[in-house]
């Protein structure tokens, strides 16, 4: 299954890194300054009560600019590492030559060949990892969602949705891998491929699909109507 992994042009820059590493120097660089400072002080030829007033002063002052930086410091730190990607998702039909479906309308499907991949997109400036995704059919009563390939990725399993006392529900299946990371930039996630199973002939199928990863999630709906 084909997935493509591309790195960011926020990290490929390295932007943010060298600024914490500027500011992490000029950190170090402030007790440096204050112990140099100190010596030239103690050199000098003043007397010992104004070089006694002066050392306070330098290191009152180096104190300030350290508690200073340490703010800075953990507000970019902060800032890193609450970076989230933005999740959105393709339907990729088996019948349809290929066309990938993004939610909305109602769209033809061939039932002999329901087969249809789901493809998880990071549309944002961060990677997303440790992505979860569940698939439920709703409105084909006899039907169910069922696995048709075998994958290096993780596989499909059960799960008890909260839509399952739903009228319309019908079966939901989970995806979810502790180690695949969907980089940003459009970089994208093709899952396990999926197929509708049972008598679909004059049915109106509906997929609601929900993916999740590193805090941010997004759900959408896709209608068909079978001939």
């Amino acid at each position: 299954m084909l997935r493509v992994r591309l790195r960011p042009k926020l990290f490929r820059s390295g932007a943010p890194w060298k600024l914490l590493g500027l500011l992490a120097t000029l950190f170090a660089a402030g007790p440096v300054g204050a112990i140099f400072a100190a010596r030239l002080d103690w050199m000098s030829g003043w007397g010992l009560t104004d070089r006694i007033d002066m050392l306070a002063a330098i290191f009152a002052a180096g104190a300030l600019y350290i508690a200073t930086m340490a703010g800075v410091l953990a507000l970019i730190a902060f800032g890193l590492a609450a970076r989230r990607p933005v999740l959105d998702l393709e339907l990729i039909l088996a019948s349809a030559k290929g066309e990938r479906l993004r939610g909305g309308g109602h769209h033809a499907m061939d039932a002999k060949r329901s087969e249809f991949t789901i493809r998880i997109i990071n549309i944002g400036m961060y990677s997303g990892r440790s992505p979860v995704v569940e698939a439920v059919l709703l409105s084909a009563p006899g039907c169910q969602l069922v696995k048709v390939a075998t994958s290096k990725l993780p596989p499909w399993s059960e799960v008890r949705s909260i839509l399952y006392n739903f009228p319309l529900f019908n079966s939901a299946l989970e995806w979810r891998s502790a180690d695949d990371v969907i980089h940003s930039d459009g970089g994208y996630l093709d899952l396990p491929p999926l197929s509708i199973e049972g008598l679909l002939v004059g049915m109106n199928p509906w997929l609601r699909i929900k993916a999740a990863a590193d805090g941010d999630s997004t759900i959408k709906s896709f209608r068909f109507y079978v001939p």
